[in-house]
């Protein structure tokens, strides 16, 4: 097809032959080799995807995990628990919560889709399976107006998820 005739329907130079209208769709189909013709393409529907936690930006991943730390926290507050970060201090888990007698040690996984999916460390894996009194926390849609929580305690988080491993160390020997 010449691209003079195509010019002739499209009026800047460099613009893309799409969301054309008749007379022009049926001259265009009328130079085509083959029967079926040109179609306008509509505009594709933007889907979301949805993804776990951890491999995203750093700062979008710090902003995940702290609105899925202020979800949790406003939870738990909100059902009577007295509730402490210690999330700097390594302990592998996020949240020290009591009760009454009651304690509760949360570890806390923000994920800014649907799909519970994230990064844990050894430590914190760790300790879900030594204690009795661990809460997993998964916060879905963490960065919306209306994030879900879903919860895990150890044996159930064993039970529920998958685990991969995703990486290594590696240290020279004799060194």
């Amino acid at each position: 097809m010449p691209a003079r005739l195509v010019r002739e329907w499209v009026k800047q130079r460099f613009s893309a032959v799409v969301g054309l209208k008749d007379p022009h769709v049926q001259k265009l189909n009328n130079h085509l080799p083959w029967k079926i013709g040109y179609k306008a393409k509509q505009p594709e529907r933007v889907r979301r995807i949805s993804r776990g936690a951890g491999f995203g930006e750093t700062v979008q991943n710090k902003k995940v995990e702290q609105a899925a730390v202020r979800a949790v926290t406003a939870d738990f507050r909100k059902n009577g628990w007295g509730v402490e970060s210690v999330e700097r201090l390594n302990r592998g888990y996020d949240l020290l919560c009591s009760k009454g007698p009651k304690v509760a040690h949360v570890e806390v996984k923000g994920v800014s889709g649907d799909r519970a999916s994230f990064i844990i460390t050894s430590n914190e894996r760790t300790y879900a399976q030594s204690t009795q009194d661990f809460i997993l926390s998964v916060v879905c849609d963490a960065l919306s107006r209306k994030p879900v929580i879903k919860k895990w305690n150890g044996q159930q988080m064993k039970r529920a998820f998958e685990f991969k491993v995703l990486q290594y160390q590696a240290s020279l020997k004799n060194q």
